[in-house]
């Protein structure tokens, strides 16, 4: 979890990343220039992508699902001592069920925006 920590805030250190997963929204927190985005559909949206995407039957989606949110649940807690459905670890929980993908990615460029830069927010590396 040290190596986790450390590759995150030295990716966080690069500026203008984009990390998926992995506890950024517990890592990086406290950084005032860094957006925390949920993105959430409905189960049978997800079960659907995972079979088009990634050519599996709906016994398979619906178990890697299961799965996957279980564990990501799991390494948020053990590690971090989060709730992955905290609402409060996010600037904003996107459903692309409702907005679609693209909807939800207009969505995510336009709060970018409202953020601080790093210069602004007083994080920039020394």
């Amino acid at each position: 979890i040290d190596l986790i920590r450390a590759t995150v805030s030295a990716a966080y250190e690069r500026d203008n990343i984009l990390i998926i997963g992995r506890g950024g929204q517990a890592i990086l927190e406290s950084k005032p220039d860094v957006l925390h985005v949920r993105v959430v559909a409905t189960y049978e949206d997800r079960v659907a992508r995972l079979q088009t995407q990634q050519n599996m039957t709906p016994v398979q989606a619906r178990r890697y699902i299961e799965e996957n949110d279980e564990a990501k649940s799991e390494y948020l807690r053990v590690f971090f001592h989060v709730d992955a459905n905290d609402a409060s670890l996010y600037h904003l929980i996107v459903n692309t069920s409702k907005l679609g993908l693209d909807g939800a990615l207009g969505l995510i460029k336009s709060t970018l925006a409202l953020l601080p830069s790093r210069a602004e927010a007083g994080t920039a590396s020394v």
